[in-house]
């Protein structure tokens, strides 16, 4: 069973897709936020296919876009890997910047259309794991409510997501953790996962349908 576990400052609205796009100019470069956004997209979600989907845009025009903001920056942003998308050092240094762009453009359309309520950030870990699948049927269920959906596929980067305010809710296994959670977070038991268990066929446990966590400890497991 793992544990699901959320926290970080609290918001009241969803989103799971981009409505901004644009340009900036910063030493003669031309920076647009489309591009931007996909480069974000792409490191957040670690995996080109999964951040075209959030932005509900064609893989293809994601790397386009990506490889569009490479070509203005002269730099390799990301590279393409057998675990997915890794970022590259220069794309380490963009992409501070790159999400208070991001969260700056975003802040002044909804300022524009006089909806200011910042939307709810939520890191559901992976695609098909169950938080992402709750995230959105609560979505579905609240038409009004926007989601902003990522996945760092990692707890700890998200616990510092949270840190630095890039997310209001993360979900992951506590007990991976190998620190506690910064004191303004909290955690709490959403739902669970079950796992499958190999046990040696002459074992104690085979005989079982199903084991607990507590099972497995008694058996040095």
């Amino acid at each position: 069973m793992q544990p699901t576990t959320f926290g970080g400052p609290a918001s009241n609205s969803f989103r799971d897709r981009t409505t901004t796009s644009g340009c900036g100019n910063v030493r003669g470069v031309v920076l647009d936020l489309a591009q931007v956004r996909a480069f974000v997209a792409a490191v957040d979600h670690r995996h080109f296919g999964r951040a075209a989907r959030a932005l509900n845009v064609t893989q293809q025009a994601l790397s386009k876009r990506v490889a569009r903001l490479e070509t203005a920056l002269g730099a390799r942003l990301l590279e393409r890997g057998p675990g997915g998308v890794e970022v590259t050092a220069a794309g380490e240094r963009l992409l501070p910047g790159a999400r208070r762009m991001l969260e700056v453009a975003d802040r002044a359309v909804a300022e524009v259309r006089q909806t200011p309520v910042a939307p709810l950030r939520v890191d559901v870990w992976g695609e098909v794991h169950p938080p992402a699948r709750l995230v959105r049927a609560a979505a579905r269920e609240r038409p009004e409510i926007v989601v902003e959906i990522s996945m760092r596929r990692d707890l700890p980067i998200a616990v510092g997501a949270l840190e630095r305010h890039e997310l209001d809710l993360a979900f992951g296994n506590v007990a991976n953790l190998k620190r506690p959670l910064p004191g303004e977070m909290s955690a709490e038991l959403v739902t669970t996962d079950p796992i499958a268990v190999l046990v040696n066929a002459r074992g104690a446990l085979a005989a079982r349908d199903h084991v607990t966590p507590a099972d497995l400890a008694q058996h040095g497991i």
